[in-house]
């Protein structure tokens, strides 16, 4: 079972697929896999040169040990571009409030000054305009990475052009504040963050959860966002979660 220290695959010598020169399928006899519940154990595995493959779940960070030991472990770093989708981005639930039946209730109390502003375009042209994404690149992903809107790389047939692929990815702290001021977010507490609009006096405060001890630094990538948040007087507040609840919540709208 997945479960054990030693999680093995044997190659079904019967199997009746092959590929165009008539060789069967699958090429490889055998793989074994070693449970590590430890992402730390994980990496350090790879820099000894005990593992032949593995893709998710080795660190950025660890990539220049990594090849400081290539001849030593004889490992080989290999970087490859996803059609789509990013490593790290911002997802803002559009469909907040939204959905829940009286067989399936939401399971949380609306907050209808969240929702107006979840849903309002130039609120998210805001957010997008005040993260400095070179910064997360830079910190997090050694400068590796390329810096656009979460679509389809160049080349894919549903690449939706550079206008698209770019837009509101440059850091413009100024037009960000510009834009909350014109939409009535324009009074602020004494720590100078935002007050909601309903009068209220209170301060507008909103939730930004990420998967915690992933393969991605997603904590430091929190961490950056909420500074960026900080500098258009937006207050977050970090939650981290466990891969399994976070998707869960996700799922269910929560």
């Amino acid at each position: 079972p997945i479960t054990e220290q030693i999680y093995e695959w044997e190659r079904n010598p019967y199997y009746w697929g092959v590929d165009p020169a008539g060789n069967q399928l699958p090429y490889i006899d055998h793989i074994s896999m070693i449970l590590t519940g430890d992402k730390e154990v994980l990496n350090l595995k790879a820099i000894a040169g005990e593992i032949d493959f593995q893709h998710r779940h080795i660190e950025m960070a660890k990539v220049p040990v990594i090849r400081e030991n290539a001849d030593k472990c004889k490992c080989s770093v290999k970087f490859w571009p996803t059609p789509g989708g990013a490593q790290a981005g911002l997802t803002i639930n559009l469909s907040y409030g939204l959905g829940g039946t009286t067989e399936h209730p939401l399971v949380y109390d609306v907050d209808l000054e969240i929702q107006k502003w979840l849903t309002n375009k130039d609120f998210r042209i805001a957010l997008s305009q005040a993260v400095d994404r070179q910064r997360i690149n830079e910190v997090v992903f050694l400068g590796l990475g390329t810096v656009s809107q979460g679509g389809f790389i160049k080349g894919h047939p549903f690449y939706p052009g550079d206008d698209y692929q770019y837009k509101y990815t440059a850091q413009d702290i100024a037009e960000s504040n510009r834009i909350l001021d014109g939409l009535g977010l324009d009074k602020k507490d004494s720590d100078g963050f935002r007050l909601r609009s309903d009068g209220s006096g209170d301060t507008l405060l909103m939730e930004l959860s990420y998967i915690a001890n992933y393969f991605i630094d997603s904590e430091s990538i929190a961490e950056l966002t909420k500074e960026d948040f900080e500098k258009i007087g937006i207050k977050v507040f970090l939650k981290a979660e466990d891969v399994k609840l976070y998707a869960d919540r996700r799922a269910n709208n929560d």
